[in-house]
């Protein structure tokens, strides 16, 4: 990528470009007056005769030769040179450097501007170096440059390709990269005060916010204010304000601490006060409760007060009553007096709460705030936990159980924020000596870790446990995100909490709520929400594709893949290496792409979406080439592919075919009508689901919904046959077990067993009735054999079928992500209609949802699977995991064994022949005695997250 800066100096300026173009064209006409009429009219024919349609501009393409030639002072980056990839994964542009491209200029120009194939690798041969290996890489490079396939490529269309390959590659690099992710966004509120406590509720989900003066909203997931609360919390005092709020979900309250040193309970569904509790003693500046996880009557209430104590309020009958009990002695049962409360003796009221105070902290020398930042309650350890910005016994644990006892950490400073992860086993604090520290909560004497690198005190921590990270802010609201393992600041974040435009103060409440990657704060009158999230973190699983992966194609010219999914992308990647080759986003506008099959040549893509429309690209720069005209609108399932025409067909049960036609480049995108001469005689009832061609004797295979297989000439449309799986069963001698009430009998999936057109063996494969794979003799119209293939579970469908060359493996892909690979050559062979399991050879879980698209790569053997969560994987045929496109770890493939592939855990065999005969399995297909034991192997020791990969060995296969 390091050529890129150079050439992105052929993007100018517009005054630029300008003043250069006068330029040239004054130099023009100073050449014109020397041609002669006829001269003239000579060299504008060659020149026109060896002109390409270029992607550049005539400005940009001079520019880019000024910087080969060294004539621009712009600075140029020559990049190091590289080394060969071994395992048949050589591009030859990755091995120019700019001193290459400066001779390939020169021998340019040596030739008029262009190149036939035999000078073009003898250039580069003697640019490079030689090499038999390197000259067919050379050659596969000359066939990507000629695009429109005139036998020679010009300097121009070299150009282009090397600036879209170069651009193509720093677009896949950034799409790939997993950037944080951050979306600040204001929340209408009716808080006119300001918020001072953010609560999360659970069953269901959703956040309660209390401002000082007593309002309370509830708010649902998507911050939608539900209902809200005006509670009255003045007396016959003025300037009561709420300092901080719980909300006892068992007891339906809330519970409400004010400036006039009192505690509020108020009933959360009208909020008329239930009970007031006086005699606080110091304000209370931070609550907390909790509920017995095994005895929901109970709960503790637990708050700390500005004089650095610890309070706590054991409820033993919370559901039924909080303070009244048979025999209480409050006057009017609401006023009730925290001193009368520890003086009661033991009977049926002492039964109903108990009240327990400590002194926790204590201000140390010249120190005077000592009030409770914040107080938690530990159901995992039975703790309460409480800090304050004191240096001694900065961070108090105390357990429920023996409440006096205290466990002390002493923090220079003190703490004005911490939290605990229950996953982790660890608490972190962070105060105003500006450093986060990770603590063992029964080791105090010594951090576990410190991190430096804020420059102010921090006002509020949270674990982010699932991703093994920790967030701190601080008072001028910069956000920090650590990560525990290393140690180190991931992200640091200024300015992103938003506020309303001449708004001053920072943010007095912070809630972060782990399952939605996203930070509440809550100011004066301001309510927001702060959506903090590396997408790496967030997924469990590696995607290739931002949408669900709907369709797959393998392009053999030049080991590419092409993977679209639902969301309108379609991205080529490189097979050998997983590397990203060229990305088309929204190839058909918004509509998904449903269909996708690859050129004779594989220098062109066609591509069918839900919407009907059809297109082909070029795979190597990704122009749109062809728009097919097809005759009704709907979806598109199913293309095919032919030297002299292509095939699309979809629902409806109809049949769409287009003639070939000659690309012209500089007409692109080229209108295509349907061929009106072709007179389909196939006719399917319901929508077509799937559709494969026999290239050896022409015959074309597409099924439906409604279980229907018609097998009919592709040159004549004639039907031949009609197969259907349920009529089939009826008439097998054997006695069958009834298909099951949700089987359907839809055709999910087809292939042609093409090695055995010619015999009188089975030629057609399809899959239906919910996990049914059946054998037909297609030319016969006879059903030969049948069985369940689906693996995981009575109600899955095997999606996507596939075989590999000599028809002796069936692989199969089920709507519950397994991937199963079957010995099918005996069963292709036996006498009448039988239900029979083939051999089961190897199969293994490939994706978290249902297997959507599947092929099988016949040169380094290897399966390709995509899902619908968004995901595309290479496998080998045991289930060995290679890897998934789009990961940052590539991978190597090679064709035949090497010493690279052999400590990538990829081994490649050469055939030995198990059974006999020319239609046997491989060595490599078959499992050798040792198979059940062999374990699983990963390239580079990575396995797939998420997806448990199990290699399972059948006795019947082993034998």
């Amino acid at each position: 990528l390091s050529l890129s800066l150079s050439l992105a100096a052929i993007c100018m300026s517009e005054a630029e470009a300008e003043a250069e173009a006068a330029a040239a064209a004054a130099e023009a006409e100073e050449e014109d007056e020397d041609i002669s009429p006829l001269d003239e009219e000579q060299i504008g024919e060659q020149h026109k005769s060896r002109r390409r349609t270029s992607l550049l501009s005539d400005d940009e393409l001079r520019r880019f030769s000024q910087v080969i030639k060294g004539e621009t002072n712009l600075p140029v980056y020559d990049p190091e040179p590289k080394k060969p990839v071994v395992g048949g994964a050589i591009r030859t542009e990755d091995h120019l450097s700019l001193e290459h491209l400066q001779a390939l200029m020169q021998v340019f120009e040596e030739h008029n501007g262009s190149l036939t194939l035999e000078d073009f690798r003898s250039a580069l041969l003697n640019v490079v170096g030689k090499s038999e290996r390197f000259s067919k890489q050379i050659d596969l490079l000359f066939h990507k440059m000629d695009t429109d396939e005139s036998g020679d490529i010009s300097w121009d269309e070299f150009c282009t390709f090397m600036m879209i390959d170069l651009q193509e590659k720093a677009n896949m690099h950034d799409e790939h990269e997993t950037p944080l992710v951050v979306c600040p966004k204001m929340v209408d509120t009716a808080h006119r005060t300001t918020v001072c406590t953010i609560i999360h509720l659970s069953n269901p989900s959703r956040f309660v916010t209390v401002s000082e003066d007593g309002l309370v909203c509830f708010w649902n997931m998507k911050l939608h204010c539900s209902r809200q609360l005006a509670l009255n919390v003045t007396r016959k005092q003025k300037n009561v304000q709420v300092t901080c709020a719980v909300y006892m979900s068992n007891a339906f309250r809330i519970a409400i601490a004010t400036s006039t040193r009192e505690l509020c309970f108020y009933d959360s569904a009208r909020g008329a006060l239930c009970n007031r509790l006086t005699g606080l003693g110091d304000i209370v500046t931070s609550m907390d409760y909790h509920i017995h996880p095994d005895h929901p009557d109970q709960a503790w209430l637990v708050y700390g007060d500005m004089g650095g104590h610890i309070n706590l309020l054991h409820f033993t009958a919370a559901t039924k009553t909080l303070f009244n009990g048979p025999a209480h002695p409050w006057e009017d049962g609401i006023n009730i007096s925290c001193a009368a409360i520890e003086q009661l003796p033991k009977g049926a009221l002492r039964s109903v709460v108990r009240f327990y105070r400590e002194k926790s902290h204590t201000p140390v020398g010249d120190e005077v705030d000592r009030a409770s930042c914040q107080v938690l309650l530990c159901s995992s350890m039975q703790t309460v936990m409480s800090c304050a910005p004191t240096s001694a016994a900065s961070l108090c644990i105390r357990p429920l159980d023996r409440f006096s006892a205290s466990t002390d950490f002493h923090v220079p400073k003190g703490v004005h924020s911490f939290d605990f992860s229950s996953l982790l086993k660890m608490v972190v604090t962070g105060g105003a000596d500006q450093l986060v520290r990770l603590w063992n909560p029964y080791v105090p004497s010594q951090p576990l870790s410190t991190l430096k690198g804020h420059t102010s005190p921090i006002t509020y921590v949270a674990f982010n446990s699932e991703a093994n990270q920790v967030i701190s802010i601080t008072g001028n609201e910069i956000i920090k995100i650590w990560n525990i393992k290393g140690q180190v600041c991931l992200n640091t974040l200024g300015g992103l909490i938003p506020h309303a435009a001449g708004q001053t103060s920072p943010a007095t409440a912070l809630y972060w709520h782990e399952a939605s990657q996203s930070l509440v704060s809550g100011s004066k009158g301001e309510l927001a929400v702060l959506q903090i999230v590396r997408d790496e973190d967030a997924q469990a699983v590696r995607v290739t594709h931002e949408g669900a992966v709907t369709c797959l194609a393998y392009i053999p010219n030049f080991n590419y893949l092409a993977t679209g999914d639902d969301s309108g992308t379609i991205m080529i990647w490189h097979l050998a290496t997983g590397r990203g080759v060229l990305q088309i986003p929204q190839a058909h506008g918004s509509a998904p792409i449903t269909a996708m099959s690859a050129v004779f040549n594989g220098k062109r893509l066609l591509s069918g979406a839900s919407d009907g429309s059809l297109c082909s690209w070029n795979t190597v720069n990704g122009l749109k080439l062809q728009i097919f005209h097809c005759e009704h609108p709907v979806e598109i399932t199913s293309i095919v592919s032919l030297k002299e025409c292509v095939f699309a067909m979809g629902w409806q049960g109809l049949i769409n075919v287009f003639k070939e036609e000659k690309i012209v480049l500089s007409e692109c995108p080229l209108k295509v009508p349907r061929d009106t001469d072709w007179h389909c005689a196939v006719k399917h009832e319901d929508d077509i689901t799937c559709g494969a061609y026999a290239d050896r004797l022409a015959f074309m295979a597409t099924a439906s919904f409604d279980g229907d297989v018609n097998v009919w000439n592709a040159r004549t449309s004639s039907v031949l046959f009609t197969l259907n799986s349920r009529l089939a069963r009826k008439s097998c001698p054997q006695k069958l077990d009834p298909l099951g009430a949700h089987a359907r009998p839809a055709v999910d999936a087809l292939v042609w067993l093409k090695s055995n057109i010619k015999t009188d063996r089975a030629t057609l494969v399809t899959s239906s009735d919910s996990g049914w794979v059946y054998l037909w003799r297609a030319l016969k119209g006879t059903l030969q054999a049948f069985f369940r293939a689906a693996q995981t579970g009575p109600n899955t469908t095997v999606t996507q079928l596939d075989t590999n060359q000599n028809n002796s493996m069936l692989i199969a892909g089920d709507s519950g992500g397994a991937v199963s690979v079957w010995s099918i050559y005996e069963l292709c062979g036996v006498d009448g209609c039988v239900n029979r399991k083939p051999p089961l050879l190897y199969t293994w879980n490939a994706h978290i949802l249902g297997v959507s698209c599947m092929s099988f790569v016949e040169g380094p053997r290897v399966i390709v699977t995509g899902s619908r969560d968004r995901a595309v994987r290479v496998w080998s045929v045991r289930g060995d995991y290679v890897g998934t496109f789009g990961d940052s770890k590539p991978w190597v493939l090679a064709s035949e064994p090497t010493a690279s592939s052999e400590a990538l855990g990829i081994a490649f065999r050469p055939p030995v022949s198990v059974t006999g005969g020319d239609n046997d399995v491989d060595a490599e297909d078959a499992p050798s005695a040792d198979a059940s034991t062999r374990p699983s192997v990963a390239v580079a020791g990575t396995q797939p997250p998420a997806v448990a990969v199990t290699v399972a060995v059948t006795a019947a296969a082993a034998a």
